[in-house]
């Protein structure tokens, strides 16, 4: 899969996601296998995730909603077949934070250090760079949407076949071409360290 460099551009406010294109999914080997990313649609509660313990996951096919103790997150996701998964929050929308929100990260550690999926069953689980388990997703979850969201934004996300062809597999590359080497993937504010997945995107100008 070819990736574009460039993962990040910055956006805050509610529409953050709507304004700014899912991150790029970057190349490299470690994918856990097949899979498929449709199945990570719906609304989740995060299990196992220290920061969060009592986080909700919404994962839609044009957004990522994290609904935490630091108030409404919004970014963008990407995962494909072969098990990789990249996400980044770009803003925050509507509720304040707790204790510990002032000066945090618009893009949680734990999700970071997140780069891949597997399903088991009907629960999708998070893993590192190194398949250690980062997060599992518990279905049935139900986010609040306060006076800033619609209900829409809240609701399960509808699979339609659209959506399904948006998740298929991208089309192999011609056997004439070949594919570019992470290490020289180099986008305008990011740069992908494909040997390290999604673990660290250093911003340059």
């Amino acid at each position: 899969m070819v990736a574009v460099g460039a993962l990040l551009a910055g956006c805050a406010g509610g529409t953050a996601a709507e304004k700014s294109p899912p991150p790029a999914l970057p190349p490299g080997s470690g994918s856990p296998g097949v899979a498929d990313p449709v199945a990570l649609l719906g609304n989740w509660t995060l299990a196992g995730v220290a920061e969060e313990p009592h986080g909700i996951l919404r994962l839609a096919p044009d957004r990522i909603q994290l609904f935490g103790r630091c108030g409404i997150l919004v970014g963008s996701w990407r995962a494909d077949a072969g098990g990789l998964f990249v996400a980044a929050m770009f803003g925050s929308s509507g509720a304040e934070g707790g204790p510990g929100c002032t000066n945090a990260e618009p893009n949680p550690r734990w999700l970071q250090r997140v780069t891949s999926y597997r399903l088991e069953g009907d629960m999708p689980m998070l893993l590192d760079a190194d398949g250690a388990l980062v997060a599992r997703l518990r279905p049935g979850a139900t986010p609040t949407p306060g006076p800033y969201l619609a209900a829409s934004e809240v609701a399960p996300p509808e699979i339609t076949d659209e959506v399904r062809r948006q998740f298929a597999p991208a089309a192999a590359l011609p056997a004439t071409l070949t594919p570019a080497a992470g290490d020289r993937l180099v986008g305008v504010g990011a740069r992908v360290r494909a040997q390290e997945g999604v673990r660290r995107v250093q911003g340059r100008r």
